[in-house]
């Protein structure tokens, strides 16, 4: 069709750099006699540009390249093992574009107004029943709407508990965005090392008895950065010593939604009635720019938590939580999990049968089963961080996790590999190249001890 032509003219123009982003396009009267097109038929090319966002008009000026019209010219050859945000690949934006439209048609008071400190009720009346979709069982009053987790583990940090303690015990290692709080917050804070995968209870139980412990945080699910989960019985007796010891746990449970593994319970479902506050982001498994996160406090801790949210930022967000609350009542949220579970644990079964296939025999690997990480444990001659520089040097990026630990507790030997953007098919070269690395790197090895072919 010649308004189709037109278009595949001045898309070509954009990606030669003969029309650059700002630039006025050639009017409509000048095209049509260009190309003995009629002017309907220019202004049908234009439409279809501007709806792709490669142009915008301004009346009784023309047609303008927009800032983002130019297309990745070169496909980036690096292997992304380090990005740790979600896949927006497989995100569906229509569904976006619909639940907005609903909203600016529907809620337009809501969303202009101030918002609530403890959230907008309709959102959390989803996240209730969602909730209980995955044996999380409470009541509305218990569920606080944050700015993101980081927001939630600040004010857990910052406002004071019932037992009346200051300290905290982070698992080693950990998430370095509540290394960093309590950095700047001059919070003491204590580890226990997990990095084996695994956890010493007599050790627990000594902190949990000896330092004043305020709050153990704790992944229970697809830990960041190892990828490892609790059994249910060491789950239990993680519970039990802190109701021992009067200690409180703040389960981050950022990826249980990913969990294959329908047996395999939170924390807080053993014991709902406040040992346990949960924390749920919607970061990872949603979109991260709306910064959402659903926190159960016990119903004795409401007030106090609403009064240091308040002081933070009065409220979160009231568009973005329309936007939640909007894709969960029309049943969206849950075909989008449906989708991305199946895509997650896809790529982390494949990295995993890779890893087993290549990486010397001296080199342990984390079976996570799905969520974003896992993790490659390597022998005590091969330093961590020297090991990610080389990689990088081959276009292979990765995250050495030095800066998840507390600074008397550091190690150099631990690598982690996300899977959340990795495209599918770089997975067996990148762990190609991981284990081709490793065995240059240490010249005890040999090349490779399982089947490697370059």
């Amino acid at each position: 069709m010649k308004y189709q032509n037109l278009q595949d003219y001045l898309l070509k123009e954009i990606v030669t750099n003969s029309l650059n982003a700002g630039d006025k396009l050639p009017s409509v009267r000048n095209l049509a006699t260009k190309f003995s097109y009629s002017k309907n038929t220019v202004i049908k090319a234009m439409n279809e540009l501007e709806k792709n966002h490669i142009v915008y008009s301004i009346p009784q000026k023309g047609y303008f390249v927009t800032e983002d019209s130019q297309p990745q010219k070169i496909k980036s050859n690096k292997i992304d093992f380090l990005t740790a945000g979600p896949d927006l690949s497989f995100f569906s934006f229509d569904n976006l574009t619909h639940c907005s439209n609903q909203i600016l048609a529907n809620h337009q008071k809501e969303i202009l107004s101030y918002g609530q400190p403890q959230g907008m009720t309709s959102l959390r009346k989803q996240i209730l029943n969602y909730f209980q979709d995955n044996q999380v069982f409470t009541s509305l009053e218990r569920i606080m709407i944050t700015s993101g987790a980081q927001q939630a583990i600040n004010i857990l940090m910052n406002m004071p508990f019932p037992n009346g303690r200051e300290n905290i015990l982070v698992e080693q290692p950990t998430y370095s965005g509540i290394l960093q709080a309590a950095k700047l917050t001059n919070r003491t804070i204590l580890g226990i090392d997990i990095s084996q995968n695994s956890i010493d209870f007599q050790r627990l139980e000594y902190l949990f008895k000896n330092n004043s412990i305020k709050f153990f945080y704790v992944m229970p699910r697809f830990q960041n950065p190892l990828g490892h989960s609790y059994t249910k019985k060491e789950q239990q007796k993680i519970v039990a010593l802190a109701n021992k010891y009067d200690v409180y746990i703040v389960e981050d449970d950022f990826l249980g939604d990913l969990d294959p593994d329908k047996k395999r319970d939170p924390l807080f479902s053993a014991v709902p009635s406040g040992r346990v506050i949960y924390l749920k982001s919607f970061s990872k498994v949603f979109l991260p720019s709306l910064r959402l996160a659903a926190v159960i406090v016990p119903t004795n801790f409401i007030d106090t938590f609403l009064e240091y949210k308040s002081y933070l930022d009065s409220y979160t967000s009231t568009i973005s939580q329309e936007v939640l609350a909007t894709f969960m009542a029309n049943g969206m949220f849950k075909v989008h999990l449906k989708q991305i579970k199946k895509i997650y644990t896809q790529k982390m079964a494949d990295l995993v049968s890779y890893g087993h296939k290549y990486l010397p025999d001296n080199v342990q690997l984390n079976d996570p089963r799905s969520g974003f990480y896992t993790s490659l444990i390597l022998p005590r001659n091969i330093n961590a961080t020297i090991l990610t520089q080389k990689l990088a040097a081959k276009n292979v990026l990765v995250d050495d996790v030095d800066h998840m630990f507390l600074p008397y507790q550091k190690s150099s030997s631990i690598i982690r590999i996300s899977i959340s953007q990795v495209d599918q098919k770089q997975i067996e070269n990148g762990m190609k190249i991981i284990a081709q690395t490793i065995a240059e790197y240490d010249t005890t090895l040999s090349p490779f001890s399982r089947n490697f072919h370059m």
